[in-house]
């Protein structure tokens, strides 16, 4: 399921379109600098509301090489609850990584604790989705002119002051490519593009059966972290635990394991 907006052109170099998950369009905004990070947060709360149905997913796995597990020990992996839905953090020497799902987005939150910086190659990533295609990555504030450029790298300062200015941690929302459709420009300079989820159906007529189906898929993002000692990838699976979806009677059906909502 995907929906279709209309849009006007850019007029100026700071214009950005930013990927609203809330309603699975694209929109356009005018801002400076590092606030573009916190204008895409602020969209994005609330996706759930407008999906029919709403999966669940957990953190299954983490894949890295074996010399990272030397240097950086063993990993955790833990769930904190958000008013946005389960958070999914992952945490070793290195880095704390936190995951949100909103089933058109994952929300990447990283902070670095170690004492030089580190960049994320978001060019050289990828995300596999179910089917098992492997898409690269798309970052929420790349630009419809950026469409098919490489995601520019997360970059996230050391955690000691001294050596870098500003903070130890960065966000991000990252999409696969072709669940994101960009069309060109027409001849009145209006645009247009859509978003599709990475777990469908969601429409409120989905049969149970089919969302049923989608519980135990998987899909994954690979994330090449770069370090003073070299580059090592990161993968994280996830995988597809329950769903909520309208039932016949009015009251919502639950499939699967979902989190208890108050």
């Amino acid at each position: 399921m995907h929906e279709s907006y209309r849009f006007p052109e850019p007029t100026k170099r700071a214009d950005r379109w930013a990927v609203n998950a809330l309603q699975g369009r694209l929109v356009r905004w005018t801002v400076a600098g590092r606030l573009l990070g916190l204008c895409v947060a602020g969209l994005l709360v609330g996706c759930s509301a407008f999906q029919s149905v709403r999966y669940h997913t957990e953190l299954h796995a983490v894949q890295r090489p074996e010399r990272a597990a030397r240097w950086y020990g063993d990993y955790t992996l833990a769930r904190g609850e958000t008013d946005d839905g389960p958070r999914h953090i992952y945490e070793d020497g290195l880095v704390r990584m936190a995951w949100l799902f909103d089933n058109t987005s994952m929300r990447l939150d990283v902070e670095n604790k170690t004492a030089y910086s580190v960049r994320v190659r978001l060019d050289k990533g990828a995300f596999r989705l179910p089917s098992g295609r492997r898409d690269r990555l798309l970052r929420g504030d790349m630009s419809y002119q950026e469409r098919d450029a490489p995601a520019p790298p997360l970059l996230i300062p050391s955690a000691a002051p001294m050596i870098d200015q500003g903070t130890s941690d960065a966000s991000v929302h990252l999409l696969p490519r072709s669940k994101v459709d960009f069309t060109a420009y027409s001849g009145d300079r209006d645009g247009y593009g859509s978003i599709d989820e990475i777990i469908e159906p969601t429409t409120g007529t989905a049969d149970s059966a089919a969302v049923r189906a989608n519980i135990g898929e998987r899909f994954s993002v690979t994330l090449p972290i770069e370090t003073r000692r070299g580059v090592d990838n990161y993968t994280f699976v996830f995988e597809v635990v329950g769903a909520r979806l309208p039932g016949e009677d009015g009251e919502e059906q639950i499939v699967g394991e979902v989190p208890v909502e108050d």
